[in-house]
C-alpha cells in the first residue's frame, strides 16, 4: 500500500558521516574499533576531511596535498595539487554517484576544478572556472554556478569527455538542489523582472537547456519527486507542484505567517508537507498532495490547531511509515503512521521532547532519544510496525546516536554512565557492548563511519600543527 492512502511526514534519515568544514591544520588518526581493540590504522594532517559514501576512503586536505586512507586495509596516499601554492584553498565539492571518485577546487578565481581518483590516488584537474556554487550530476557530470564571459552562466563539466559547456543565464544563480535527478536539476536565479525576487528554473541534462518554471520563495527547497518528472516549490500564493510543464497550485497559504516549512516527495511520488499555521517555525499540520488525481487539495494526517506543535515528523527510507513526536496536554507523545491509516503509539516514560529521530537503512527500526537536550537525552528504540518505544540504555544519563550500520543490524551511540562510553547495540541479542574508545582520545568532534568489512572507523581530530 502506497501513500495514496495516508499520508506521512517529512525529515530525511541522518546520515553517518558529514564533511568536516575547512579549519586550522590538525593531526588526525583512523581507529578501526572492534568488540576488545581499538587498532590505529592511520595519520596524516587535514584542514578538512571527507568520508566516501560506502565508507571505502577518508580524504585529507591540507597545504597542497591530499591524503587519502584506505579504511579496510589502512594503506594511505598522498598527492600534491599541482601547479598551485602550499597555501592554496581546497574545496570538497563531493563524490561521483559510485564513490569511487571526489571532486574538489584548488584555488580560486578561477579555482581548479579536479577530481581525486580512487583507488589510484590519480588527481585530473580538468577546468579553470570562476563559480559560486556547485552540484553533483549524474553520469560523471558537475555544475557549478558562476560567470562566463563576465556574465551569469551555469557551468556544465563532464569528467567523461573532458568537456565544459556554458549555458548563459538572465540573472546570476542564488541555489542549486545538491544532485541532479534523473537528468534534471533545479535552480534559483535572481528573477530579471522582479528586483529582489528569486525565478526557479530546471536544467535538463538531455536538452542541455535551462527551462524557467515562475517566480518561487527561497525556502523551503523546491524539490523533484524520484522519478524526475514532477516538481514541488513555494510561492507567494501557496505550494505549487505537478509536471514541469504545468506545476499546479495544490495549497493554498490563506492567512499571513501561516506557511509551508518541509516538502518532500514519497517513493510513490506523493507530496509531502509540514505546515506552519502562525508565524513561528512551529509545525502544526502534516498533509498529503496526490498528484496522480489533481487538482485534488491537500489532506491532513495531523492537525494540532490547539495542542501543542510537532517536535518532529521523520519518514523511513522507503516511505512506508513517519514517526510524529509532538506535545500532548500531559506531556511527550509519539505516534507510528502507517499507510493503512494505523497509528501505534510508543510510549515514552518521560515529559520531555524526542530529538534526533533516525531511521535503519531498511526502514526497520527508527532510533531516538528523549530529554530537554541531546546531552541529557534517553535513546529509545522503536522496532518494526507493531513494536513498542524500548529503553536501549535505561540506566545512561545522556546520549547522542552516531548511525546505522548498512546492514541495519547494529546501531552506534555514545552514552554517559560514569564516564563517556561507546556503545554498540546490536538487534539480535536486544543489548548493547561498550566498544573500546581510540586511545587518548575525547569523543567530542569524533568523526565515525563503517567501512567495507563492517567495522567501525573512528576519525578522531588531534592537536592543531603549528606553524
Amino acid at each position: 500500500m502506497t501513500w495514496r492512502s495516508a499520508a506521512l511526514g517529512a525529515l530525511a534519515w541522518c546520515a553517518l558521516v558529514s564533511l568536516a568544514t575547512a579549519g586550522p591544520a590538525r593531526h588526525y588518526k583512523c581507529y578501526r574499533v572492534e568488540r576488545t581493540t581499538s587498532t590505529l590504522l592511520a595519520s596524516f594532517v587535514a584542514q578538512q576531511v571527507t568520508v566516501s559514501p560506502a565508507g571505502a576512503w577518508v580524504v585529507g586536505a591540507a597545504s597542497g596535498t591530499l591524503s587519502a586512507v584506505d579504511l579496510a586495509s589502512g594503506e594511505s596516499r598522498s598527492c600534491l595539487c599541482p601547479g598551485s601554492p602550499a597555501d592554496a584553498a581546497v574545496r570538497f565539492l563531493g563524490w561521483d554517484d559510485a564513490g569511487g571518485a571526489l571532486w574538489l577546487s584548488i584555488g580560486a578565481e578561477p579555482a581548479r576544478v579536479s577530481r581525486l581518483e580512487l583507488p589510484t590516488g590519480a588527481l585530473d584537474v580538468l577546468w579553470d572556472a570562476s563559480f559560486e556554487l556547485a552540484a553533483l550530476g549524474e553520469d560523471g557530470r558537475l555544475y557549478m554556478g558562476g560567470m562566463a564571459d563576465g556574465r551569469p552562466a551555469l557551468l556544465v563539466g563532464d569528467a567523461r569527455s573532458r568537456l565544459l559547456s556554458t549555458v548563459p543565464l538572465d540573472g546570476p544563480l542564488r541555489w542549486m538542489a545538491p544532485h541532479e535527478t534523473q537528468g534534471k536539476l533545479p535552480l534559483m536565479m535572481e528573477d530579471p523582472a522582479r528586483a529582489g525576487r528569486r525565478l526557479l528554473c530546471v536544467h535538463d541534462s538531455r536538452e542541455g537547456r535551462v527551462h524557467a518554471l515562475g517566480p518561487a520563495l527561497p525556502e523551503p527547497a523546491p524539490v523533484l519527486s524520484p522519478s524526475g518528472t514532477r516538481i514541488a516549490f513555494a510561492t507567494d500564493e501557496g505550494i505549487r507542484a505537478g509536471s514541469m510543464a504545468q506545476p499546479q497550485l495544490v495549497r493554498v497559504l490563506e492567512r499571513a505567517g501561516q506557511r509551508a516549512l518541509t516538502l518532500q516527495f514519497a517513493s510513490d511520488e506523493c507530496l509531502l508537507m509540514t505546515v506552519a499555521r502562525d508565524a513561528g517555525d512551529q509545525v502544526r499540520s502534516l498533509e498529503v498532495v496526490d498528484l496522480a488525481v489533481l487538482p485534488a487539495g491537500p489532506r491532513a494526517l495531523i492537525q494540532r490547531p490547539g495542542g501543542g506543535p510537532f517536535w518532529g515528523v521523520s519518514v523511513e527510507p522507503g516511505g512506508e511509515s513517519a514517526l510524529v513526536a509532538t506535545e500532548g496536554r500531559t506531556g511527550a507523545e509519539a505516534y507510528m503512521i502507517h499507510p493503512d491509516g494505523r497509528s501505534d503509539t510508543i510510549r515514552l516514560p518521560c515529559s520531555q521532547p524526542v530529538l534526533d529521530p533516525i531511521w535503519s537503512p531498511d526502514g526497520t527500526h527508527i532510533a531516538f532519544v528523549s530529554g530537554l537536550a541531546p546531552g541529557e537525552a534517553v535513546p529509545y528504540l522503536y522496532e518494526g510496525p507493531d513494536g513498542s518505544g524500548a529503553g536501549i540504555l535505561p540506566d545512561a544519563s545522556s546520549a547522542r546516536l552516531l548511525g546505522y550500520s548498512r546492514d541495519s543490524k547494529r546501531l552506534l551511540l555514545t552514552v554517559q554512565t560514569r564516564s563517556a562510553e561507546i556503545v554498540e547495540y546490536v538487534w539480535s541479542g536486544r543489548r548493547g557492548w561498550p566498544l573500546p574508545a581510540p586511545t587518548g582520545a575525547s569523543l567530542e568532534g569524533v568523526l565515525w563511519t563503517e567501512d567495507p568489512t563492517g567495522h567501525w572507523v573512528a576519525i578522531v581530530p588531534g592537536e592543531e600543527v603549528r606553524p
